[in-house]
């Protein structure tokens, strides 16, 4: 109804923007209230979702004024939600199947995710009449509540590597691996994808850098459970080197529009430099090389240190395994960071990531957990934070 009458009155749509856009955030408020009001908890979810549809269906107005202003009441709305809304939860949910425009569907869930994490919810009161803090935002239930998109050609996961939605990646990405999936041919087509999108993401004026550490993290995680031969492990974990030296050896280049101040400048930020190299330095300890003249026909494939103890390491003893130049160099370079002025708030961080890259109790199967113990401490937004870490595997000091 709400589309047929906005057909029929182009008119009022072109000259009364601000109160059409009001009367689409007035119709969303009449949603959430009636679920809140007469809905079982269990099913406020569900009902929302049916209610929403058709508001949704708004947004699939490519290149007109409705489409837009849809969108603007959208984002509006959600952004100032948290994740207790069942709005935010209906909209999670089943726009992946209403909102055909994949810019608008992009821009959509990635304003609900961040709300999901950012937004504070109000304070509780027990039964004692005592406020209480609400329950940190978990990814586990964020993730349970996404519905995948359906298959499109091209991929929705192109356009939201184009316009940087990088939340909205890493939830359809992780939402597409079932909890503690150790089916090797579905996390290996996963990486596949995985790495088709980090040689797409670049630094640009738009990325959220902070953003990127969760799909670093859940790589070296597929690197681990997606690759069954050494060899194909070794050719992810280069893709994901070439990735992460762009990002710390990045310098933006002169342009006029940049000179004269119509265009911004791309910044890769000190903390997204420590933690690329960081992480580079960290890889290539695993990678460690063979003696020259110790190589026999079972031994020419790169050995990819996995376990902890495994010869190779900076400080190992073994007599046909040793760090590569490479490796020590990058080391070398992550330590000359120390005596830079230009990070010196960041000392603390980069003495962690040096004392957890030394010691011999690491390796590449806890990578990833080192990827977020070391993200936790660069970055304070609660999407990083709220990423679970596995006391098992904790890297050593």
């Amino acid at each position: 109804m709400t589309l047929q009458l906005a057909t029929r009155y182009k008119n009022i749509v072109q000259s009364q923007q601000a109160d059409v856009k009001q009367s689409i955030c007035n119709m969303i408020d009449k949603v959430e209230t009636i679920i809140e009001s007469s809905v079982p908890e269990h099913l406020q979810v569900y009902e929302s979702g049916l209610l929403l549809s058709e508001l949704l269906c708004l947004l699939n107005q490519s290149n007109s004024l409705l489409g837009s202003l849809s969108l603007e009441a959208f984002s509006d709305w959600l952004s100032l939600r948290t994740n207790r809304s069942v709005v935010l939860r209906g909209v999670l949910k089943v726009s992946g199947a209403v909102v055909k425009n994949d810019e608008a569907l992009g821009t959509l869930l990635e304003i609900c995710v961040r709300a999901w994490f950012c937004n504070t919810s109000p304070r509780s009161v027990d039964d004692q009449g005592e406020a209480q803090p609400p329950p940190p935002p978990e990814w586990s239930k964020l993730v349970t509540i996404f519905q995948k998109v359906p298959p499109k050609s091209p991929p929705f996961e192109s356009a939201l590597v184009s316009h940087n939605h990088l939340l909205t990646l890493y939830t359809l990405l992780v939402k597409t691996i079932p909890p503690g999936s150790s089916d090797l041919s579905q996390n290996a087509a996963v990486l596949s994808k995985l790495i088709s999108y980090i040689n797409s993401i670049v630094p640009n004026e738009g990325l959220d850098e902070s953003k990127l550490a969760l799909l670093w993290c859940l790589f070296v995680r597929l690197c681990i459970t997606g690759c069954e031969q050494s060899n194909a492990t070794v050719q992810s974990l280069t893709v994901l080197l070439n990735h992460l030296n762009e990002f710390y050896n990045y310098k933006q280049a002169w342009q006029l529009l940049h000179a004269i101040g119509i265009k911004k400048h791309t910044v890769v930020s000190n903390r997204c430099r420590v933690l690329s190299k960081a992480l580079v330095s960290y890889i290539l300890v695993q990678l460690p090389e063979r003696i020259e003249g110790d190589t026999t026909p079972s031994m020419t494939s790169q050995y990819v240190r996995q376990t902890a103890l495994a010869p190779g390491h900076l400080s190992s003893t073994s007599s046909d395994l040793v760090p590569s130049a490479e490796a020590l160099r990058s080391v070398s370079q992550l330590e000359q960071l120390l005596p830079d002025k230009n990070y010196t708030d960041l000392k603390s961080q980069i003495e962690l990531a040096l004392t957890y890259i030394r010691s011999a109790d690491n390796s590449l199967h806890n990578c990833d957990q080192f990827i977020m113990r070391l993200a936790k401490q660069l970055y304070s937004e609660a999407y990083i934070q709220a990423v679970p870490l596995d006391s098992d595997d904790v890297p050593s000091v």
